[in-house]
């Protein structure tokens, strides 16, 4: 099993990103980015709140 615990969102996002095949703008992958950033970011505190439940 592999922890996430020590990554932050950010880092995880941009791990994400850059193993996808995509041609988008600059401006396309800053969004996309902040997306996904807010997706991990999410999953990253529903663990640590199920942890310290």
């Amino acid at each position: 099993m592999y922890t996430f615990s020590r990554y932050q969102a950010k880092e995880l996002a941009l791990a994400y990103m850059s193993s996808k095949q995509h041609v988008l703008s600059p401006t396309e992958f800053l969004q996309q980015m902040k997306k996904i950033e807010r997706l991990f970011d999410d999953l990253l505190k529903q663990k640590s709140e199920s942890i310290s439940a």
